[in-house]
Order: structure tokens, then sequence, then C-alpha cells
């Protein structure tokens, strides 16, 4: 009796042991001198851009001070400010997208900057340029502001990242603004079209 109980634990075990063995759980491989075993991998990376104008995490400001012959003889001048100082701001983008373009819109509702006291100087009397020479290998030409806005930069194709810089100068118009300040907010933002 108790040599058929043993041989029957010992036929489930080789049961097992079969089964076990049959089954497909991953590739195996069996020789004699080598054995080869295969093992795929995959990675999944979404689209993702980084983009950063002026300093990471705080909003700059840049200030424009003309004095009369720069209002009675309009002449481009520079600013202060921005977190390169002088009216020049970092720019970042960073994107691994086949594509990238970058807008301009503004908290003006189509008027431009508003005045503290009254009236409005158009955006479009600011100017933005590339210290870099524009978009390429290693900068990124800007959007013109517009009181509209809504004006996109030329579309930039492959993956990017560039590291660059933009200032900013002021050219006044012709017309004769109320004394004051006169402020205003633009957004840029990079997206995939």
């Amino acid at each position: 009796m108790k040599t058929n109980a043993k041989m029957m634990v010992i036929g489930l075990v080789l049961v097992m042991v079969f089964c076990y063995s049959g089954s497909t759980l991953a590739d195996e491989g069996i020789g004699t001198d080598t054995a080869a075993a295969h093992l795929n991998f995959e990675v999944t990376i979404a689209d993702y851009i980084l983009f950063q104008v002026g300093s990471s995490g705080s909003i700059d400001t840049i200030i424009f001070q003309p004095d009369t012959s720069d209002i009675i003889t309009p002449t481009t001048i520079n600013g202060t400010g921005g977190d390169l100082t002088g009216g020049r701001v970092t720019v970042r983008l960073l994107s691994n997208s086949s594509s990238v373009a970058i807008t301009e819109t503004n908290d003006g509702g189509g008027s431009g900057l508003v005045g503290s006291v009254s009236g409005n100087i158009s955006y479009a009397s600011i100017l933005t340029a590339d210290d870099n020479g524009g978009t390429g290998g290693t900068g990124i030409t800007p959007p013109q502001l517009t009181d509209a806005g809504g004006n996109v930069t030329p579309t930039m194709s492959g993956a990017q990242n560039i590291n660059t810089s933009w200032t900013y100068t002021y050219r006044h118009n012709g017309d004769q603004p109320t004394a004051g300040s006169y402020t205003g907010q633009v957004t840029y933002t990079a997206a995939i079209p």
C-alpha cells in the first residue's frame, strides 16, 4: 500500500514536471554547448514640449522709457528688464515632435497696451528679434507682436533643442500718446500644429 502511494506521488510529480516543461512561458533554447533565448523590448514616448520665454517660474517685465526726442523724431530704443537685462530674455524650446509653431496673443483686446490715464500704444511698436539670427539650428524667429495677436513663427520641423535669446526694442510710431504708463501682457504658446 505504501509502495502504491509512493508510486502515485512520484507519478504526480512527473506529470507536473511534464506539464510545466511543456507550457510556453518564455523563449528558451536547448543545446548541448549553447542555448539562445530571445526577449523583445518596447519604449513608448509621447510628444512633449518644454517652452520658456524669460525667467523660469516668473514673468519678466520689459520697460521702455522714450524721452522727448524719441517721441518727436521716432527712433528705436532699447528696453530695460528681462532675465538677461537690457530688454533681452532667455528663450528655450525642447521638443520631440515632428513640428512646432509659436503663436503670440495678448490681453489688449485688440487695442494694444492700455494707458494708465487714457489711450493705447500699439503692440506693433514693440519689435522682437532673435539674437541668433532666427529659426535654424540655434535660433527661433519670434512672432512679431500685433494688437490683434495671432502671429505665428515659421513652423520648425523635427526634434528641437534650442537655447537662444530675444531682444525687444520700442519704436515710437509718431502719434502723441497721453502721459502715463502703458501696460499689457503677451502670451507665447508653443504647440504641435
